[in-house]
């Protein structure tokens, strides 16, 4: 099986006046595992966001801290892009809501169990369809 690892850097508050809710933008980068620690690693590299919205009723619900959200936002986003990355699509941006008619009444995950997004590696299996060999 083909391998993905996604780097992801530092997330930043991108949380347009207005809004009923909070974006957080998580940039990483994507390369083929194999190529990690190569010299073939960073011309083959390419850089993506991933923009996630909670809306302020499920940061109440959930009772969520200020600190805990990115972190959850973070934790949630890693799914999405595992599932992107499972159908072959994986976008330069893609973004993500947390709202009551897409995620559970409780929290999903622990923010305490979550470490700090920046810095973070993740591997991820990425599936080809049979008779086709992944980009």
């Amino acid at each position: 099986m083909k391998m993905k690892t996604l780097r992801f850097g530092k997330p930043r508050n991108i949380t347009p006046p207005g809004l009923d809710g909070i974006v957080w933008r998580f940039p990483y980068t994507v390369v083929d595992s194999d190529l990690v620690g190569s010299p073939r690693e960073k011309p083959q590299m390419s850089s993506h966001t991933l923009d996630a919205e909670i809306s302020a009723w499920m940061t109440i619900n959930w009772q969520l801290m200020d600190d805990d959200v990115p972190k959850v936002l973070f934790e949630l986003g890693k799914d999405v892009l595992r599932q992107l990355l499972q159908k072959g699509d994986l976008p330069e941006k893609h973004k993500f809501s947390v709202l009551t008619n897409t995620y559970p009444k409780a929290c999903p995950v622990d923010p305490d169990r979550i470490a700090d997004p920046a810095g973070t590696v993740v591997e991820i299996e990425v599936n080809s369809p049979i008779g086709f060999a992944p980009k």
